[in-house]
């Protein structure tokens, strides 16, 4: 399944290491490396999923994760939260801030490919 993510990140390598293992698994991708970026391309693009990373120079990505929720046009969209950050806490409050699913860096390559499909086919069982 073919989707359109958009990757927000400000560290380039991890943009492109993402980006990568995703195009090799048939996406394509878009970028942003802050959170006003993020929310803009978001907006104009509509991607099948976003994933967003919490530490960004601008906005924390909870910001991004619920400013996204409060617009219509992205409201449904599918947000992987992916963060170095440690703990559950940091996890629990991307949940309640509507991530839809949450990945921890360093992550496994082929896991993120693995969540990002499962996160793609649950969001095309729900819409048809």
């Amino acid at each position: 399944m073919s989707a359109r993510i958009l990757v927000v990140d400000d560290e380039p390598e991890v943009v492109k290491l993402v980006a990568y293992h995703l195009r090799k698994a048939g996406h394509s991708i878009l970028t942003a490396g802050n959170g006003e970026d993020a929310v803009r391309r978001a907006q104009e693009a509509e991607p099948d999923l976003i994933l967003l990373d919490l530490v960004l120079p601008d906005v924390e990505g909870f910001t991004v994760c619920e400013t996204l929720r409060g617009l219509p046009a992205t409201a449904a969209i599918p947000i992987v939260m992916l963060t170095g950050l440690p703990g559950e806490i940091p996890r629990c409050y991307g949940y309640e801030c509507g991530a839809t699913e949450y990945l921890h860096k360093p992550f496994d390559a082929r896991e993120l490919v693995e969540r990002v499909e499962e996160v793609l086919a649950e969001r095309k069982a729900r819409v048809g």
